[in-house]
């Protein structure tokens, strides 16, 4: 059954709450929280760039990723780097995954040739073999929750 109410004019709440807040919050707006993940669309965001990263220059860029309801999606073509492994940007909190093991490897086309992205539980999306440039665009994954 649903335990919750009312809270305030066009919010309804439960009353189960995490660290993050209530467990299902609807609001008016059409803003809603489920299992302490944000639902809607959060719109492309393009990031700073870290460690010499840059956004490649040509079709694909830049870098950004997104949230629609709780997963996160990346796009866009990065290059340079000052080395393997070295972080080209960090997911805020509510666009990070969670994987048992503490990262998880993604397969992408580095320079036409097979690369790895790496994201962490931290956020901390690192090319682990790349070219002159890594593409982003077949990342996606749920927005996780220890």
């Amino acid at each position: 059954g649903f335990i919750g109410g009312l809270t305030s004019p066009g919010v309804i709440q439960s009353v189960a709450t995490d660290a993050s807040g209530p467990l299902t919050k609807l609001e008016g707006s059409g803003a809603a929280r489920i299992a302490g993940i944000t639902m809607g669309n959060s719109g492309w965001i393009t990031p700073a760039l870290l460690n010499g990263w840059t956004h490649f220059d040509g079709p694909g860029a830049p870098v950004q990723f997104c949230r629609v309801n709780g997963v996160v999606y990346m796009r866009g073509l990065m290059g340079g780097g000052n080395a393997a492994d070295a972080v080209a940007f960090v997911l805020p909190l509510g666009y990070r995954g969670y994987w048992a093991r503490g990262n998880t490897h993604f397969p992408t086309v580095a320079s036409a040739l097979f690369g790895i992205i790496r994201v962490d539980n931290e956020g901390n999306v690192s090319p682990a073999q790349t070219g002159t440039y890594a593409d982003l665009g077949n990342i996606s994954f749920p927005v996780g929750t220890a």
